[in-house]
């Protein structure tokens, strides 16, 4: 059992788009082995890799900026 998944709510799991490895995500998942909810934020991916009607923002310097 997870220590960490016993004094939680939920678990955020950070993933590298085109960085990080399928078998990677898959071993931290599967190491999760908790009944409470986990979500998956793909990281870094680039605009034009999402569809046009995903909203597209960024964070500069304190200052939030979309497109």
């Amino acid at each position: 059992m997870n220590v960490l998944a016993n004094h939680v709510d939920h678990i955020v799991l950070v993933v590298g788009a085109n960085s990080t490895p399928h078998q990677t995500v898959r071993r931290a998942v599967k190491s999760l082995r908790t009944e409470a909810p986990f979500h998956v934020l793909l990281n870094r991916v680039g605009s034009d890799a999402l569809p046009p009607y995903v909203y597209d923002y960024s964070y500069t310097q304190g200052k939030v900026t979309s497109s």
